[in-house]
C-alpha cells in the first residue's frame, strides 16, 4: 500500500541546511500497525507528513495506494488527503464552538462530487463513528466538556469519517495520562483488527510502540529496523498500566 524509495528532505534557514531524510526507504502493507520511533528532529513527523500529502517539497518516490504523490495535481492531492488518509494529532485540533457530532462530521463540509453526502447521511455516519469510539452519548456536547481521552476519541472518529484506509498519527497519546493512553491504544488495535485500517503512529514511548505489530526507527536520515511485535494484550482489570514515557528511542544500528 505504501512504498517510499530514495526519500530526501531538506530544511533550510538563513544560516544552514539540514537534511533530515537522506535517501530513506520505507514500505507498509495494507492493514499493518506500524510504530515510527526516533529522537526529536530525526524526521519521524516529516515522513508521515509526506506520506499524508501535507508536504510535497522532497526528492524521491512516494507511492500510496497506487498513486505517485509528487505527480498528482493539487486538486487530486487534496482529494487524496481527504479520501485516503486520516490524520490524528497530539493536540486534538477540535473546533471549540462546534458540538462533538459537528466536529466528527466536519470532513463532509469539504467533500466534492460523488463523495458528497446528504445531511441525514452525514449525521448517521457521524453517530455510527461516535458509537464506534464509545462516545454515542456525547454527540451534543462541546469539546470543553470532555476529558483529554474523550477529545482524542472524537479526533479519531473525525479522521475516520471519510473511511480512509490509512491513519497517520503524530504522538496521539502524548497529552494523555497512562490509563487514558492505554484506552486509545486499545481503540487503535480494535480499528486495525476490525476495519483493517493501516496505522502509522509516531511515538517516543516504547510502550506505545510495543502495541504496534511492527516498529521502525528513524535515525541519521534513514529508516531502520522493522522488527515484528506480537500483539500486546491490554492490562487486566485492576492492573496499573505502564507509565507513559517521553524517553527517546535508543539509537538503532543499520
Amino acid at each position: 500500500m505504501i512504498r517510499v524509495r530514495g526519500l530526501h528532505k531538506t530544511y533550510r534557514d538563513e544560516t544552514r541546511t539540514i537534511e533530515v531524510l537522506s535517501g530513506a526507504d520505507f514500505e507498509a502493507k495494507a492493514g499493518e500497525f506500524i510504530a515510527i520511533r526516533g529522537r526529536s528532529g530525526s524526521g519521524k513527523t516529516t515522513l508521515i507528513n509526506i506520506i499524508g500529502g501535507l508536504d510535497r517539497d522532497y526528492v524521491g518516490e512516494v507511492r500510496v495506494a497506487d498513486k505517485l504523490l509528487h505527480a498528482l495535481p493539487e486538486a487530486d492531492l487534496a482529494h487524496y488527503r481527504s479520501a485516503t488518509v486520516g490524520f490524528v494529532f497530539q493536540s486534538f485540533h477540535l473546533v471549540r464552538h462546534l458540538t462533538v457530532l459537528d466536529n466528527v462530521s466536519l470532513p463532509a463540509v469539504f467533500a466534492r462530487g460523488e463523495s458528497r453526502l446528504r445531511a441525514d447521511e452525514i449525521q448517521a455516519r457521524a453517530r455510527r463513528l461516535l458509537a464506534e469510539v464509545d462516545l454515542a452519548d456525547y454527540a451534543e456536547v462541546l469539546p470543553s466538556q470532555l476529558s483529554g481521552g474523550q477529545k482524542q476519541r472524537v479526533a479519531i472518529a473525525r479522521a475516520l469519517f471519510n473511511r480512509p484506509p490509512i491513519l497517520v498519527c503524530d504522538e496521539p497519546t502524548g497529552n494523555l495520562d497512562a490509563t487514558t493512553a492505554e484506552e486509545i491504544l486499545e481503540l487503535f488495535a480494535r480499528l486495525n483488527t476490525k476495519l483493517g485500517t493501516t496505522l502509522l503512529v509516531v511515538t517516543h514511548d516504547p510502550h506505545v510502540a510495543r502495541r504496534a505489530t511492527r516498529e521502525v526507527t528513524v535515525l541519521d536520515g534513514q529508516i531502520h529496523g522493522g522488527h515484528l511485535h506480537p500483539r500486546v494484550p491490554p492490562p487486566s482489570p485492576g492492573e496499573t498500566p505502564r507509565p507513559h514515557s517521553d524517553i527517546a528511542a535508543p539509537e538503532a544500528t543499520p
